[in-house]
């Protein structure tokens, strides 16, 4: 992918090529979904950061954290969802992208998108509490006293 991202720097692809690819991007709301697996793994680390206590001061930390990926960093999080979106259909001609454009954008693919992103940021958030809960398993393992 690395290497990918440099050639389009130094080779951009074509206007409509990009044009589709925003089009994916709006429909599939790419960008947003990025943002919102990235809050939720950072809102499943709650255990690390002190418990019931720190809870408000955590929320507040999300609703920043939140607000800084979609305002001041959003147009990073779009260039990194714009270059992963070309990279994943490169091999797809410009008619076989626009038929999958096109099914994003009709009702059941608004329904698929939204029923797979969700199942996407449930399963990733699953993960994130799990290793929350291993890490402090295991910090709790290395700090207890030698037997």
């Amino acid at each position: 992918l690395e290497a990918f991202v440099t050639q389009l720097q130094q080779q951009p692809p074509p206007a409509p090529r990009l044009a589709l690819v925003d089009r994916l991007l709006e429909a599939s709301g790419g960008t947003d979904a990025l943002i919102d697996g990235l809050v939720a793994t950072l809102a499943a680390m709650r255990p690390l950061d002190g418990g019931e206590a720190a809870s408000a001061d955590f929320d507040e930390q999300m609703r920043q954290a939140r607000a800084q990926f979609t305002g001041q960093h959003r147009n990073q999080f779009e260039a990194v969802m714009r270059a992963r979106s070309l990279y994943a259909y490169r091999d797809l001609t410009d008619e076989e992208l626009e038929r999958y454009v096109q099914f994003l954008e009709s009702a059941l693919g608004r329904w698929y998108t939204r029923v797979s992103l969700a199942a996407l940021t449930a399963a990733q958030t699953k993960a994130a509490e799990r290793f929350s809960r291993q890490l402090l398993a295991r910090q709790s393992e290395l700090q207890a006293p030698p037997p």
